[in-house]
């Protein structure tokens, strides 16, 4: 036997699939960067929107100083504000942290689940959108 491993490129948008989730229904990627006082941009927020329109999933990659719980508020509050329900605590999504690595995690919950699990960084959000039967039990392996 000759032992193998998979080694990834070194992009996210290659491993992401380790989620189940079929790559062509990815939309355009976005970033959430970490707010600071004079400096709180909502474009990922639009993204989503876009993304939710053609029925595709929103793949978001955190800033690199930006907790899986603080990105999460971040998207309730833009949609709160704004006095839509694009994203709310109830969202289903699946939260990813070192993807391709052997300290890999991929979880899939409610966005208030997963704001409750400490991953490491770098991290990944993902909203998915109307999942194929086939994404459904793929991601059943990572129900939290």
């Amino acid at each position: 036997k000759v032992r193998t491993e998979v080694i990834h490129n070194i992009s996210v948008l290659n491993a992401i699939t380790q989620t189940g989730l079929e790559a062509y229904k990815f939309g355009r990627v976005t970033s959430i960067p970490t707010w600071q006082d004079n400096y709180r941009p909502t474009s990922f927020y639009d993204i989503l929107k876009e993304n939710q329109k053609i029925n595709a999933h929103t793949l978001f990659l955190l800033d690199i100083g930006l907790e899986l719980e603080d990105a999460i508020s971040y998207l309730v509050k833009v949609s709160t504000d704004r006095g839509e329900g694009a994203f709310t605590k109830k969202t289903l999504c699946v939260a990813c942290s070192c993807l391709g690595t052997k300290k890999q995690k991929i979880k899939f919950a409610t966005a208030e689940k997963l704001a409750r699990i400490k991953f490491n960084k770098p991290i990944s959000l993902i909203v998915p959108s109307h999942l194929h039967f086939v994404e459904e039990a793929y991601l059943k392996r990572f129900k939290f």
